[in-house]
């Protein structure tokens, strides 16, 4: 169970050392899909939480605020069955996380194998440590699935007071700073308000994830370092204000989000107070079963409904249920 301040990111003790060599090759492609490598990735994460555990302790105070998680290390549903790279994120509290759930928890059955994906990481705003074959990158990520953040940056950045501000706080980022959708990354000295007016629709329609990035290259000796640890916590602190300035928050909003929170817990109400009778065709729209329609078997009084899909007799929340 999550605690305040962390989301299982419980990590050695040890003071940081460094980031050996091999946790980068733990990361080799060939390596993604097997579990074989389990140990070597784990590894990697153990030094990569011990040093995400030393920068939380030099940014204490700017970090109070967020909860920090980490990746799994084994190749699982949620992340496709490939661990290409080990992370360690900040985001936002519990509470506020539970407060967006209700519109983040629609199923999109279009979405093929990233139906399943429900990490964190993935769905709400995130300064990131990633750990991967090519070395360390430290930055911000808004993913695919991080809807109500990309929908908030897209919004604001209709606004020509916050290109502006954008800009400024681009032109103060570590050297070498990269910022763009997937594939298509920039320097982030390159970017202007053209590019800004374009990332408007990205941010609001696109596919890609976003992110705003630095990488410190496998092979710099500053790596398998104790050293790390004071340049990771600078340039951390560089990338805050993105995270401030884009992410949604009760007083960075501009989406109306509030309002749609409380449409949505009205609905939920409403859900909750549906009712099935048996042999009754629906059609289930979350977990495993997301998109298989079935017949309810019985309801009980706890809001739950045992549905066969076919042989199979699968028990569902009722409010996750449709009639077909």
């Amino acid at each position: 169970m999550s605690t305040a301040g962390h989301l299982g990111a419980i990590g050695s003790a040890t003071p940081f050392a460094g980031i050996q060599d091999a946790c980068f090759l733990a990361y080799e492609e060939k390596k993604w899909g097997s579990n074989a490598f389990t140990l070597e990735r784990r590894r990697a994460k153990e030094a990569l939480l011990s040093l995400a555990w030393a920068v939380r302790k030099t940014l204490a105070e700017e970090l109070s605020a967020l909860e920090m998680g980490v990746s799994d290390e084994t190749p699982n549903v949620a992340n496709a069955r490939k661990v290409s790279a080990q992370w360690v994120y900040f985001t936002r509290n519990e509470a506020d996380r539970a407060a967006l759930k209700p519109l983040l928890s629609r199923t999109d059955l279009q979405a093929g194998a990233s139906l399943f994906d429900i990490s964190i990481q993935h769905q709400h705003a995130c300064l990131v440590f990633r750990v991967d074959l090519h070395g360390l990158t430290i930055g911000l990520d808004l993913a695919r699935k991080a809807r109500v953040d990309r929908d908030n940056a897209g919004e604001k950045l209709k606004n020509e007071w916050a290109k502006k501000r954008f800009l400024e706080l681009a032109q103060v980022l570590p050297e070498h700073s990269v910022a763009g959708f997937g594939a298509a990354v920039k320097s982030t000295s390159a970017i202007d308000f053209e590019t800004l007016d374009g990332w408007v629709k990205d941010f609001k329609e696109g596919d890609e994830g976003f992110a705003i990035e630095v990488k410190i290259p496998r092979g710099d000796a500053l790596l398998d370092s104790p050293e790390l640890v004071d340049r990771v916590a600078s340039h951390l602190r560089l990338f805050l204000p993105f995270h401030q300035f884009l992410s949604w928050s009760r007083d960075n909003d501009y989406m109306q989000v509030k309002d749609a929170i409380q449409k949505e817990v009205a609905v939920e109400k409403k859900r909750k107070t549906t009712t099935f009778d048996p042999g009754e065709r629906v059609t289930i729209m979350s977990g495993l079963f997301a998109g298989r329609a079935g017949y309810i078997g019985e309801v009980d009084g706890k809001g739950k409904a045992k549905v066969m899909v076919g042989p199979v007799s699968v028990s569902v929340d009722v409010k996750d249920l449709r009639s077909a």
